[in-house]
C-alpha cells in the first residue's frame, strides 16, 4: 500500500490503514456527489433552454415557421415607425427586417406542449386589439392554427389528458357494501338497505360528472375528485373542467361577486373556524370559496375553486390530479 504523499501524514506516522481507507472512500464519494451535481445540473439547463414557449430564441427548433406564410399576399404596415417596413407579407413579422423575411414562429399547441414544458397558465388574445387591426396576419393567434382558441385562450398546459376521468361512465354504479351510513367512499351513499341496516354502495343523486347539470361546485367533485378539478359553471350551470368554467364566465362578462362567511352559509367545519378570513360559501357563492381581499376588505367568490376539490388538473402543478 502507498501511504499519502503529504508532511502532514509523514509526520503523524504510523498511520493506520483505516484511516488512509476512509480518506480515500470520503474523497471518492464526494467527487462521484459532485459529479452528479454538476450532470444534474448541466441536464436542467438543457431541459429549459428547449422549452421556448413564447418563441423568444431564434436559434431554437421548438417553435416553427407559420404553415400560413406567404409572400404573395402583402399588407401595408399601418403601424410602421420610422425605418420600419411600410409593407410585410401575410405571417412575416412587419418590425423584422422588410416585412418579408422573418416568418411568424409558432409555439406547440395545448396538447403537443411536452410534459417538460408546460406552465400553470394561460394568456387571453383581444381580438379587436390596435395591433392585431393594423397589422392583421402578424400574430401568433392568427398565423398559427389551434395556439390559440378560438375565443382567445392560451392555455400553457394540456387539461384534456383526464377528461375521460370526469365521465360519469369511468366509474362503476355501485361499489362495496354499507351498512347504515358508514362505508362508501366520496360520491357513493348507502342505498338498498335492509331492515337490519346493510346495504349497497351507490353513486349518490348529487353526485355529478362532465357536462352534467349541476347547482354548486361540490356536486361536480365528488366522486372525481381524485382525478380531476371541475366547477359548476354559472354560464351553463353544467359541471365543467375549472378552466373552461373560467373561460365561460370571463366570456360571459361576469364579474367577481360579494360574498359573507355566516354559519349559516356554509354548515361546515373548517369554515367555522376560518370564517373571518375565508369559507365555503353556498348562498352567494355556489359551494365555491368566499375569500376576504386586502384591496378593500370585504369578501369576493372565488367561482371555480371547490372547497372539495383534492388536485390540479395542470401537471406543471405540485397537487397535480394523478388517478
Amino acid at each position: 500500500m502507498e501511504w499519502p504523499k503529504t508532511k502532514k501524514h509523514r509526520r503523524a506516522r504510523p498511520i493506520s490503514a483505516v484511516y488512509y481507507l476512509l480518506f480515500n472512500s470520503q474523497l471518492i464519494i464526494t467527487t462521484t456527489k459532485l459529479t452528479a451535481a454538476i450532470i444534474f445540473v448541466a441536464i436542467t439547463r438543457a431541459s429549459a433552454a428547449e422549452c421556448d414557449n413564447w418563441c423568444n430564441d431564434h436559434n431554437s427548433d421548438y417553435c416553427k415557421a407559420s404553415p400560413l406564410a406567404n409572400l404573395s399576399i402583402t399588407f401595408s404596415n399601418a403601424a410602421a415607425f420610422d425605418g420600419m417596413a411600410t409593407e410585410y407579407a401575410m405571417c412575416y413579422v412587419p418590425w423584422e427586417g422588410d416585412g418579408k423575411t422573418v416568418k411568424v414562429r409558432c409555439p406547440p399547441r395545448r396538447n403537443e406542449i411536452p410534459e417538460g414544458c408546460e406552465t400553470c397558465g394561460y394568456s387571453q388574445t383581444n381580438p379587436d386589439s390596435e395591433l392585431r387591426n393594423a397589422t392583421p396576419f402578424s400574430t401568433v393567434d392568427e398565423c398559427c392554427p389551434g395556439v390559440v382558441d378560438d375565443d382567445g385562450y392560451r392555455f400553457q398546459y394540456n387539461y384534456d389528458w383526464n377528461i375521460a376521468k370526469a365521465k360519469r361512465e369511468a366509474y362503476p354504479a355501485s361499489k362495496g357494501s354499507c351498512w347504515g351510513w358508514w362505508g362508501c367512499d366520496d360520491g357513493y351513499s348507502c342505498q338498498d338497505r335492509s331492515w337490519w341496516g346493510g346495504g349497497d354502495c351507490k353513486i349518490s343523486s348529487d353526485s355529478k360528472f362532465l357536462n352534467e347539470a349541476c347547482s354548486d361546485n361540490t356536486q361536480c367533485n365528488k366522486v372525481t375528485s381524485s382525478s380531476v378539478a371541475m366547477a359548476c359553471s354559472r354560464v351553463s350551470n353544467m359541471c365543467l373542467l375549472k378552466e373552461d368554467a373560467a373561460r365561460e364566465h370571463s366570456l360571459a362578462g361576469l364579474s367577481r361577486k360579494r360574498c359573507f362567511c355566516s354559519l349559516f352559509d356554509h354548515w361546515e367545519f373548517r369554515s367555522t373556524l376560518t370564517g373571518l378570513i375565508s369559507c365555503v360559501n353556498y348562498r352567494e357563492c355556489g359551494g365555491a370559496e368566499c375569500t376576504l381581499t386586502t384591496m378593500d376588505g370585504n369578501k369576493y367568490c372565488h367561482h371555480t375553486d371547490a372547497s372539495n376539490a383534492k388536485c390540479s388538473n395542470c401537471r406543471a402543478d405540485d397537487g397535480v390530479c394523478t388517478d
